[in-house]
């Protein structure tokens, strides 16, 4: 019974469902949404679209099919990526919510 629930012989597993999930969320969300019309939405498609990213360079890596100079390169690609989606997105959360607090007593104006 140990054996079954091992670790080391589940991550695979794992990781090939986690893979499947997210491009099934990447294309739900490009198929049935509308992830252009709102803040949310966008952030949505493009933090969906990274773990996609993310997770096929992992799965061809582990298959081996990962090219020896993108094996290399791959975790600076993942950190860069990501800490570039994250601070894109904190800049616009700022900019869209400029002059607005969320403890303030009044809603938000939306300027058109």
């Amino acid at each position: 019974m140990t054996e079954v629930l091992n670790p080391d012989i589940l991550w695979p597993y794992s990781l090939f469902i986690f893979t499947g999930v997210c491009y099934v969320m990447f294309i739900s969300i490009c198929l049935k949404t509308k992830w252009w019309k709102s803040g949310a939405g966008v952030n949505v498609f493009f933090l969906s679209g990274w773990f996609v990213f993310v997770m096929t360079l992992g799965l061809l890596g582990i298959l081996g099919l990962l090219p020896e100079w993108l094996r290399a390169w791959s975790r600076f690609l993942v950190y860069s990526s990501g800490s570039f989606i994250l601070f894109w997105r904190v800049f616009t959360i700022w900019y869209w919510n400029r002059g607005f607090w969320a403890w303030s007593k009044t809603e938000r104006e939306i300027k058109k």
